[in-house]
């Protein structure tokens, strides 16, 4: 009797289990893609912040003298892709759930920039106030 008992409790003691990943199976696509997507939006916030604190920065610097300049430390947790034309610095985020977004900063007329093609982890940006122009640099811990 008592090695049928044993026998039973361990074949429910499988079941049981087995019916536990079976859910945790079913869950985890809906759990990572949540995950995703919440990583994206904070990847998102964090670049609209960035977007601000230049605009602003560059703002500020305008009434300052030649040679000043402002750091802007960020973190993009994903890829971050850089361009710049005509005053118009766009930083654009991808996800493959999510899709393309793409934030816009106008800078002041006679901008440079001198930004990499992507960038991912801690940065720093950089405005430099030279000859009535703004420099925008973009240093990643790679550079």
């Amino acid at each position: 009797m008592k090695v049928h008992c044993k026998a039973q409790s361990s074949l429910e003691f499988l079941m049981v289990l087995t019916a536990f990943l079976s859910v945790l199976v079913l869950l985890f696509p809906i759990a990572l893609n949540a995950f995703n997507s919440m990583l994206f939006r904070l990847d998102l916030k964090n670049a609209e912040f960035l977007a601000s604190r230049i605009e602003l920065t560059a703002n500020e610097l305008k009434l300052l003298s030649d040679g000043s300049s402002r750091e802007i430390p960020f973190t993009a947790i994903g890829k971050w892709g850089f361009s710049f034309r005509d005053g118009l610095l766009k930083i654009a985020l991808r996800s493959a759930s999510r899709g393309k977004k793409e934030i816009k900063v106008i800078l002041p007329k006679n901008s440079k920039a001198e930004l990499p093609k992507q960038v991912t982890g801690n940065s720093i940006a950089i405005i430099k106030k030279e000859h009535s122009s703004m420099l925008l640099k973009v240093l990643t811990e790679n550079s």
